[in-house]
């Protein structure tokens, strides 16, 4: 019937994301600054490092998230870049619930705009940096307005790329992580997160 063939077809894609050399995240077309919004994010990985287990970030020594931390007039001469991300942010792709499959089963991944691209795992270490920054940002830049991550769908997608991540694929888990994402058939709030359950989730 219909429910088997949509199950079936879910699984399936679920083990090509899970074998893809790598998946190509496509943000769309290029606009004014979007190219400044990936390289910012890029510049700021570079400086990261993070520990998946512990959750713990810290930037490198002479690095230029390190400077960015403590400066505010660096913050501030920097407001074209925080205005790039935070356009960057409103894409279509991170409200879409049938994306968060493919990111969270992809074992290598590019996040691309246009001609512009770079490895998720830099644009992910850039907002992961940015996170605790965005109070800070949107006090002293008006109108900047970039929405906690906690409170977005920006915190699900950074969570399920995390390796080791204890309860990150349960069912209950993954709901939680895309209650604010979006599809057409609500039927699909769960077939679209099926392929990242665990073995035993599946069993119920």
């Amino acid at each position: 019937n219909d429910l088997v063939e949509r199950s079936e077809e879910v699984m399936e894609m679920a083990s090509i994301y899970s074998n893809a050399g790598r998946v190509v995240i496509w943000l769309g077309l290029s606009y004014s600054n979007s190219s400044l919004a990936l390289q910012t994010l890029s510049r700021l990985g570079e400086g990261i490092v993070y520990s998946s287990e512990q959750r713990e970030l810290s930037c490198k020594k002479d690095s230029w998230a390190k400077r960015l931390q403590n400066d505010s007039e660096a913050l501030v001469s920097n407001t074209p870049s925080w205005i790039a991300i935070s356009e960057l942010l409103r894409r279509e792709w991170f409200s879409r619930l049938w994306v968060f499959q493919e990111i969270g089963l992809a074992t290598n991944a590019m996040v691309c705009v246009g001609e512009d691209r770079v490895d998720w795992q830099l644009f992910k270490l850039g907002l992961l940096w940015l996170w605790p920054m965005l109070g800070d940002l949107n006090r002293l830049i008006k109108n900047l307005a970039i929405e906690d991550f906690s409170s977005s769908s920006i915190s699900g997608f950074l969570d399920i790329t995390e390796e080791g991540e204890a309860g990150s694929r349960s069912l209950n888990s993954l709901l939680e992580k895309t209650v604010k994402l979006s599809c057409s058939d609500p039927r699909d709030r769960l077939y679209a997160i099926r392929g990242l359950t665990t073995p035993k989730e599946l069993d119920y």
